[in-house]
């Protein structure tokens, strides 16, 4: 039936086009927004059609088509739209032009997560609207500002300001508070009183015809059915919603509602259709760029594949969450309200010094009358007095200004640590999830008796990690320590695509031979990359063994493995009394290679084969990577590492420790144990670094065969 309205209003729209005036578009345009946002921008294009050029009704067809453009999620084109507004009205000096569309502009950028600019846009209206003391239109700003705080959990103060648009605001205005008061509530677990706004909300909005404000009070009292676990009249709430918001073709609305709808099935532990729903709201918030609805979509995804057991997915999913919810909570918003409340204080007082200024001249001309009439001393008096009791005021006010100002810090402060304790616990679990991706010990110690591993991250994750992949039927053995692209967060992300590449090698396409499985990760990690809009550049550095696992059992009087490098060399550390060539040959040529010694030490000398000269990623000029095969002595030792040891700073002079002092150290400590290498390696880096930053991560695998 509302379908068939629209039509008859669209067909209505058609004929009468000669007969509507300017205000009458503007005010369908309007009125249709709530309900039809595509027939309020078929409105606003009629009304700048018939406009002329720097007038006021361009300047309101234009806002008209910004505001239909941020009600169907067209950000962008709403942008172009209301920029040239602001540029017209600023140019012909109509205030009110410029207030509507920094209001329209500060919503859009509310939705994108960028709350800075939208503050920037809020303020400006707000100024224009109190000096034409405008109530409705500082109503829709104090829901703008309030809204920013909801977004950065700032509750008591977003309570503060929709509370002042209820007070100043319209019905439009007000359905929207109680909205916004609905979801603090929510976020607060107050649910009752969540629930009652909501109730507000959707009684307001049936009395507006406003769908947006009817299908958030239907978000609400879902999520508040949820948690009281009546799963079924959740549902029934949320699916209403839904089809609200689909029918209104608002995406970043939609996306939320799939959020919640998913988020409830995962209650009722129907993990598949909690995917689903989870899922199609990532691609529609991802698409539109609606970042409170990617952050929560990201962050039930990371829990949902973490439950399924697809933990490289679920770290993907997790990294992402801490970025896009680093980029919403480091946006200096909730600092530009403090320092935006403090303008409006000083401007307050700056007010109030310039009439006592009024009120001291119009004293002395009083002076100067009265000197005639000889009374010059008990003026004298009263001017003293007068400027002790100001000097009385100006001290309070400054106590009250210092007071407040303290306030506002220990409330950042408060928000800043809050924040921080999110932000690290979510990184907290993506080192879980990195951590499920590693060998574990167990599987380790199991495969390699005789060797050690020494990881130690940079930060929380890390972009180095550690790889182990046992072949039963060949019995081959596959090891490699790697090093991808930054470190914390980004490496880490970058890791799991090379972790996952190496797998697949391996797995899926049944490569044992080191340099075909570094040909082959290479492509599938150029592949993944190739699939971003930009140009992505990571890749990682690696060295890779394969071996026979009978050459890792004590009895074993030596043998051959296979090694390949991309930028990360291997070394192999031999007692003096045996051979001192190292013989190597390349087996996908004819190339041979006998090695000399590269570092001689009393008992021990040390081998070096240098690795290829290309990452695994993209290179301007790419070859097939050369696969080893080098003959061991029984007692050889084999190291393959990152460049983070060598590479740390520290010591008396705060230089790097470099490879070749970390030769030397390993030929030091050859005669311990090899499980004691890791021991010895971790404290020397300790006292080494001393009080310096570790700047990098590091990944060092230790073999004695």
């Amino acid at each position: 039936m509302l379908r068939i309205i629209y039509l008859l209003s669209l067909l209505l729209f058609v004929l009468n086009l000669s007969s509507q005036t300017a205000s009458e578009l503007h005010q369908m345009a309007q009125d249709a927004i709530n309900n039809d946002p595509n027939l309020s921008k078929e409105y606003a294009e009629k009304l700048v059609k018939m406009a002329s050029p720097d007038s006021k009704d361009m300047i309101n067809g234009l806002n008209d088509i910004g505001n239909a453009h941020y009600y169907l999620d067209e950000y962008e084109d709403g942008e172009k739209s209301l920029l040239a507004s602001i540029e017209m009205a600023q140019k012909i000096d109509y205030p009110q032009g410029i207030a509507e569309a920094s209001v329209i502009m500060g919503n859009i950028y509310i939705l994108q997560g960028k709350f800075t600019k939208g503050l920037n846009y809020f303020t400006e209206a707000l100024n224009i609207y109190e000096k034409m003391k405008d109530h409705d239109g500082m109503a829709h700003c104090y829901n703008g500002l309030g809204t920013i705080n909801l977004n950065q959990e700032h509750y008591e103060k977003a309570l503060e300001y929709f509370n002042k648009a209820l007070e100043n605001g319209g019905d439009i205005a007000k359905g929207d508070s109680y909205s916004y008061i609905s979801q603090i509530y929510l976020r607060l677990e107050a649910y009752d009183d969540a629930a009652k706004y909501a109730d507000e909300a959707i009684k307001i909005g049936k009395k507006n015809e406003d769908t947006y404000v009817q299908a958030s009070g239907m978000d609400i009292k879902g999520v508040v059915a949820s948690i009281n676990k009546e799963y079924k009249k959740a549902d029934e709430y949320l699916k209403e919603a839904l089809s609200m918001k689909m029918d209104l073709e608002d995406m970043q609305g939609t996306a939320m509602t799939l959020n919640y709808i998913g988020k409830n099935y995962k209650s009722m532990d129907q993990i598949d259709s909690a995917m689903t729903y989870i899922l199609k709201a990532h691609e529609i918030a991802d698409e539109i760029g609606a970042m409170e609805e990617l952050r929560i979509a990201l962050g039930e995804l990371a829990k949902l594949y973490a439950i399924v057991g697809q933990y490289e997915i679920a770290f993907v999913h997790q990294t992402r969450f801490i970025e896009v919810n680093e980029a919403i909570f480091n946006d200096q918003a909730s600092k530009k309200i403090a320092e935006m409340e403090a303008e409006m204080e000083a401007k307050l007082q700056k007010e109030q010094i310039a009439l006592l200024e009024k009120d001291k001249e119009f004293q002395e001309k009083m002076v100067k009358i009265y000197i005639g009439f000889g009374i010059f001393i008990f003026l004298i008096l009263i001017g003293g007095a007068a400027m002790i009791y100001n000097r009385y005021q100006v001290k309070k006010r400054a106590h009250a200004d210092l007071e407040q100002k303290n306030h506002i810090i220990e409330e950042q402060k408060h928000i800043l640590e809050e924040k921080n304790t999110e932000i690290l616990d979510s990184i907290t679990y993506a080192k879980r999830i990195q951590t499920a991706i590693l060998p574990s010990d167990r599987y380790f110690a199991e495969n390699l008796p005789e060797a050690f591993v020494l990881y130690k991250p940079k930060d929380i994750i890390a972009g180095d990690f550690y790889w182990l992949e046992y072949h039963q039927e060949q019995n081959k053995l596959l090891f490699a320590s790697a090093d991808c692209t930054g470190h914390g967060v980004p490496g880490a992300m970058v890791s799991v695509v090379c972790n996952n590449a190496l797998n697949r090698s391996v797995r899926e396409f049944e490569l044992l031979n080191p340099s075909l499985i570094l040909d082959k990760t290479r492509e599938l990690v150029i592949e993944q990359f190739e699939k971003s809009e930009s140009e992505v550049k990571d890749g990682m550095d690696i060295s890779l063994i394969a071996l026979n696992r009978n050459l890792t059992k004590a009895d074993s009087g030596g043998g051959t493995i296979e090694w390949s490098g991309a930028n990360n060399p291997l070394w192999i550390v031999r007692s003096s009394e045996g051979p001192h060539e190292l013989n190597a040959s390349a087996m996908d040529s004819n190339k041979t290679l006998t090695v000399a010694p590269n570092v001689e030490a009393e008992t021990h000398i040390l081998f070096e084969i240098k690795p290829d000269k290309q990452p695994i990623g993209k290179y301007a000029e790419p070859k097939p990577f050369t696969n080893w095969k080098v003959e061991l002595h029984k007692g050889d030792t084999v190291y393959i590492f990152t460049d983070g040891f060598a590479d740390q700073f520290g010591g008396d002079k705060g230089k790097k420790f470099m490879a070749s002092k970390m030769k030397k150290l390993l030929l030091s400590i050859q005669d311990q144990p090899i499980q004691q290498h890791q021991q010895i390696l971790d404290q020397t880096f300790e006292e080494y670094r001393g009080p310096h930053e570790q700047i990098d991560d590091v990944c060092i695998i230790g073999m004695r065969i």
